[in-house]
């Protein structure tokens, strides 16, 4: 991202050497650089912010804290159907050892009752 910002500052600053040096009138010329330069930079600057943030919040998957469905596209779907509609992973399924140990638990208590 930091590449792009100084390719596009090196470039502004190109456009206005060349127009400095075609300008007739050079005070007229250097109020308006004196404008124009800070308003760039900070477009520039709250510009990849924006984006960055926008990044960043794109980032993070919405998933139903009772159920762990996934909140896609205005519906909610099951992990396994969302992994593979958008990332084309092939899921499985297995079973944790805290859920096994869990599973067991239940069982014994089960048949004991």
């Amino acid at each position: 991202m930091m590449k792009s910002r100084s390719v596009q500052i090196v470039g502004f600053g190109l456009i206005l050497v060349f127009n400095i040096l075609d300008a007739p009138n050079m005070k007229h010329v250097w109020k308006e650089a004196a404008i124009v330069v800070p308003v760039a930079a900070l477009t520039i600057y709250l510009s990849t912010r924006a984006a960055m943030r926008l990044k960043y919040l794109e980032g993070f998957l919405r998933i139903c804290a009772w159920c762990n469905k996934v909140g896609h596209e205005g519906a909610w779907v099951s992990l396994t159907e969302f992994m593979h509609s958008n990332t084309h992973i092939k899921t499985t399924h297995g079973i944790c050892p805290d859920c096994a140990a869990e599973f067991k638990k239940e069982k014994n208590h089960a048949q004991v009752s």
